[in-house]
């Protein structure tokens, strides 16, 4: 039985992408172990779940630019742990988490798979000298990967790799398909109050702080946020839940708990601020979810989402930062049931036909197959 080993620099609590990564290699034969880094939760060191183990270090960090500061020391622990270990593959998700990953790899003459969840330069508004030797440095280790993995076709630009697409699988962030007998129809659910809800991590590049002010300044909508991230954000999230009723913070919750929300809101939405390079290529859980559940979403344009819900026509697209414009198109799927039920079902159709989770996971099946038997052959 194959080892496997799962890094990504965050607490897994949770990591919907990674654990489902996880699960699908458990259920097909491999040994799964989860690395993270606690850098912000209330979460053990240890974990055992069902079909893999999660271990974490323990040391908290800023959840901003500042963290590049406390890499050294992760970079340290992860290598330790890895030389101390037994493994055959080691997945890394991200460069915070790929090179001490290709590293112990190499002394060990392992497979390494590098999952690209946000590549490192765009992921921060950062200075064009050191954004362009973050993308070369980034760009060169790699080069070195046994394979690398990125969420969707758009990356191939942005990691410079249109014109050379060899050694890359595609796996979209979407969910496992829910039992069909829990299927939702956007317009079934019957309750008072029409109901948005966020789930997924709470910084200022999210637009969320418009969509409190939306709601609070109405009686018949409701939302609920769940997640964790910006201090500062998500002490302005409480302060909301405190001043009105209509507006509820549930804090970090389980990725189920996550899929429930989503199938019993009207709508959802996932706002990513254009201006940060990395969001430009973004297609977040939130987009995916939202098809899965047969939800229409509303996302921003100058994003790659943008252009698959208009592909898809599953929601509607404002543009980043129009006040108005979020409002009116919330007011408008509000009122309309009709549109809300067909934006769902297109976006319900597109999952089964393209983004199901099913298909993710031949994918990943068919790339780990390969990887061990070039690796036996040589």
């Amino acid at each position: 039985m194959k080892k496997v080993v799962l890094i990504h620099g965050n607490p897994l609590n949770p990591d919907s992408r990674l654990e489902k990564e996880a699960t699908t290699l458990s259920k097909n034969g491999y040994q799964v172990s989860l690395l993270g880094w606690n850098r912000w939760d209330m979460v053990p060191a240890f974990e055992q779940k069902a079909g893999y183990t999660i271990s974490r270090f323990q040391l908290h960090a800023p959840t901003d630019v500042a963290v590049i500061f406390f890499w050294p020391i992760w970079w340290i622990y992860e290598f330790i742990w890895l030389m101390r270990h037994q493994w055959d593959i080691v997945h890394a998700a991200d460069f915070d988490s790929y090179l001490p990953a290709l590293l112990a790899s190499k002394l060990k003459n392992k497979i390494v798979i590098y999952d690209i969840f946000d590549f490192l330069p765009d992921s921060a508004k950062l200075p064009s000298l050191i954004h362009n030797i973050f993308t070369k440095i980034d760009l060169y280790l790699m080069k070195f990967s046994d394979s690398i993995i990125i969420v969707d076709k758009y990356r191939l630009k942005q990691i410079q790799r249109e014109n050379n697409p060899e050694g890359i699988t595609i796996i979209y962030n979407t969910p496992e398909d829910i039992n069909i007998n829990q299927k939702p129809h956007s317009t079934s659910r019957q309750h008072d109050k029409f109901k948005i809800f966020y789930g997924g991590t709470i910084i200022p590049e999210r637009d969320i702080l418009s969509v409190l002010r939306i709601v609070s300044e109405s009686n018949d909508m409701e939302l609920i946020v769940a997640g964790w991230g910006n201090t500062k954000l998500v002490e302005t999230v409480k302060f909301y839940d405190k001043q009105y009723e209509n507006i509820s913070y549930i804090g970090s919750v389980p990725y189920g708990e996550i899929i429930y929300h989503s199938l019993e809101t009207d709508i959802l939405f996932a706002l990513y601020d254009p201006n940060i390079p990395n969001n430009k290529y973004s297609s977040p859980n939130k987009l995916f979810e939202s098809m899965m559940c047969g939800k229409p979403i509303i996302v921003n344009d100058d994003v790659t989402m943008a252009d698959i819900v208009r592909e898809e026509k599953c929601g509607l697209i404002v543009k980043y930062g129009d006040y108005d414009g979020l409002k009116n198109a919330i007011l408008l799927l509000k009122l309309n049931g009709n549109l809300r039920k067909e934006l769902g079902d297109n976006g319900r159709a597109a999952y089964e036909k393209t983004y199901n989770w099913n298909i993710m996971e031949d994918r990943l099946l068919s790339l780990y197959e390969s990887l061990v038997k070039t690796k036996e052959e040589t």
